[in-house]
């Protein structure tokens, strides 16, 4: 999974978007900060083992985070992360992976506890999920 997550934050940041994951930064003051996204992996529920303990099968929703200056800037963001996810296939070593799906979670918000310096405005973000699914390629 933690492959997985590196392979994302690859794609996304070589996009000209900066990504973390799982570190919510503290909050952005200036507008030059946006945007950014912030890449969290599922619930935590235990991956399906063999009886020797290895991991068999990835099948996982990650929430992808997309905070911009503006909520329309939150828009075009979130369009161009959708578009460059929707069908990659990650290049995982070891492992057969199929092509993301990609669902909007949670439309536009804006934040309202944290105001931007320079604009005098508050940032707006929101939540699309990737369904990364693959399995390991065994050899015989």
């Amino acid at each position: 999974m933690k492959q997985a997550i590196l392979e994302l934050r690859k794609l996304l940041t070589g996009e000209g978007l900066p990504c973390y994951v799982a570190d919510m930064r503290k909050p952005v003051l200036t507008s030059a900060d946006y945007p950014y996204i912030v890449i969290t992996a599922g619930v935590g529920e235990k991956p399906s083992e063999d009886l020797a303990g290895k991991m068999r099968d990835l099948d996982e929703w990650v929430r992808i985070t997309i905070a911009d200056a503006t909520p329309i800037n939150a828009l075009d963001s979130a369009e161009k992360c959708e578009a460059l996810l929707q069908g990659h296939v990650l290049p995982l070593a070891g492992w057969r992976t199929f092509p993301i799906d990609v669902r909007p979670v949670l439309g536009v918000t804006v934040d309202r506890t944290v105001t931007i310096s320079d604009t005098n405005t508050h940032p707006a973000y929101l939540v699309i999920e990737a369904h990364i699914m693959a399995t390991p390629i065994r050899r015989c």
